[in-house]
């Protein structure tokens, strides 16, 4: 099965053009140069569109779920030493 342009989706689109972005920065004159000299690569990082307030939103969202995630361990591990000490 081939992939043609026209059933192409907007996902393949996406990943295509970020692939393409990713090998021109790899081969821009300032990353020729300083491979030429031996110092590291530029990294290419993708542009992010959030807001500020999206961000602070998603930093205040994945600490809550640490959180949780670190309250549920704790009372897993308190669970287990009861049942170990009630079992003795």
């Amino acid at each position: 099965m081939h992939d043609n342009d026209n059933t192409k989706t907007q996902f393949k689109l996406d990943r295509e053009s970020i692939q393409d972005e990713m090998e021109e920065h790899r081969h821009s004159p300032k990353n020729l140069r300083r491979r030429k000299l031996g110092l590291p690569e530029i990294p290419f990082y993708l542009n992010d569109l959030r807001t500020p307030e999206e961000i602070k939103a998603n930093k205040e969202f994945k600490r809550k779920c640490l959180d949780e995630a670190m309250r549920k361990i704790e009372q897993m591990f308190i669970a287990r030493q009861l049942k170990k000490t009630t079992e003795e």
